[in-house]
């Protein structure tokens, strides 16, 4: 299987994750940035750092349950994102996060590998 077809699994099996994380006992997900709360079916994983940083694609303290009005119509709604984000995590660790957006990332198939195993795991024990 090649790298491409192993980051779609992954990415599939976190964003699911990440969804499920946050989910209520019937499975509805609030908007990280809007409060809108929907099926987390509907919902996405919005990244903070954009998923071309792969630092930071998988990490769990850059990703959130993002509804498609915020996510994509209004591209990541990134002034309200960041200032909750900020408040979530506070000061050091959302500096921390940056700093790990701008780290050398390296994969091989073996990482995609464990790391899907490692989420598909994760969700099973939600």
């Amino acid at each position: 299987m090649s790298t491409t077809v192993l980051k779609k699994k992954l990415d599939t099996i976190f964003s699911i994750y990440i969804r499920l994380k946050y989910a209520d006992e019937d499975l509805n997900v609030q908007c990280f940035t809007c409060d809108k709360i929907y099926p987390y079916k509907k919902m996405q994983n919005a990244h903070f750092w954009s998923r071309t940083h792969l630092s930071t694609r998988w990490d769990e303290e850059n990703c959130y349950p993002g509804c498609y009005g915020c996510n994509v119509a209004k591209n990541g709604n990134y002034i309200v994102y960041t200032l909750r984000l900020q408040k979530h995590l506070g000061d050091e660790a959302f500096a921390a996060l940056e700093h790990r957006k701008n780290q050398t990332f390296k994969t091989t198939k073996d990482w995609y590998l464990d790391k899907i195993d490692e989420y598909t795991n994760k969700v099973a024990n939600l």
